[in-house]
């Protein structure tokens, strides 16, 4: 994208106004850092086996079909919360932000692999050290194959070097506090998630402490093998719109957040999300809702089609 100067002559948008244009979001300055870091250091970073995508792919110049840079590396079951930045190299592994409230710019990053089961994770408050949770996760198991897998000594060794350089080159821009390797690494800094209370997927609501009364004493989405029915789910989608009305949306966003993996509940879903996102006034969060409903409709077709 590009803007006028007083002569008239076209210059370069700058990359922060470029991407809070296309996503109506300001970004962390950690964003714009941790491309530069990358940029200057692609070979070390190809050992995360991670590719840049997203919001990364207006920062390489490539172009967007208009209105769709919010499908661009896109999953099916990302919720709208879910911005994703980097995809990795099994199972639909990714990561992104997760943006519970839009007007505050501090994202922290999570990760799930949209292959397998419904579970997102933060692993980190930074993509700094999310790159350096993955690292150490590397590291450790070549750590392990070394002690385990005697025939390719010099390979895991190798590894390990490449890491342990891939280690220092981010220790100069963050974590270099973090002495720590491998699996001491890993036991020290377990990434936290401040939220309450805690979701189908593992990462709970964020909403002012007054902004939510639970549904029920129980909560069955925190069983692992909970199927929910008709019967309670539509009991529970009216017990939170009702709260919602009295002034307690985070029920709302709770249940929707909750019913979000289930395709028999998923229009009690949208609606539910839709409501909750009003009533926070968070209006980012109701676009992407949308564009998170027509992805899926999108995709569902595509399968359709091709059955």
């Amino acid at each position: 994208m590009e803007k006028d100067n007083k002569e008239g002559a076209i210059l370069p948008m700058e990359p922060h106004i470029q991407l809070e244009q296309i996503y109506g979001l300001q970004f962390p300055e950690s964003l714009f850092t941790f491309w530069e870091f990358v940029q200057s250091h692609v070979s070390l970073f190809a050992l995360l086996e991670m590719s840049l995508q997203g919001p990364f792919d207006i920062l390489k110049g490539i172009s967007q079909d208009e209105g769709n840079a919010l499908w661009a590396a896109r999953c099916y079951n990302d919720p709208p919360e879910f911005l994703t930045l980097a995809s990795g190299h099994s199972d639909g592994y990714h990561w992104g932000y997760y943006i519970d409230d839009p007007q505050n710019p501090a994202f922290p990053v999570a990760a799930f692999y949209s292959h397998d089961a419904f579970e997102i994770t933060v692993v980190g408050e930074t993509l700094f050290e999310a790159a350096r949770y993955v690292l150490e996760l590397f590291y450790r198991d070549n750590l392990s194959y070394l002690q385990s897998d005697p025939g390719y000594e010099q390979s895991y060794e190798e590894k390990l070097n490449q890491l342990a350089s891939l280690r220092s080159a981010l220790q100069a821009y963050e974590t270099v506090e973090r002495q720590e390797v491998g699996s001491h690494y890993l036991r020290k800094y377990v990434p936290r998630r401040q939220a309450y209370p805690m979701t189908r997927d593992g990462m709970g609501i964020v909403v002012p402490a007054k902004s939510y009364v639970p549904i029920d004493e129980h909560d069955p989405f925190q069983l692992g093998n909970y199927v929910p029915g008709e019967k309670d789910v539509r009991k529970n989608a009216t017990k939170a719109i009702k709260l919602l009305e009295q002034g307690y949306p985070g029920a709302a966003l709770k249940l929707g957040k909750d019913l979000w993996i289930y395709k028999e509940f998923r229009e009690t879903s949208y609606a539910l999300l839709e409501a909750a996102y009003a009533a926070l006034k968070r209006d980012r969060l109701r676009e992407w809702l949308k564009v998170a409903i027509a992805y899926r409709q999108a995709c569902e077709a595509k399968w359709n089609s091709e059955e």
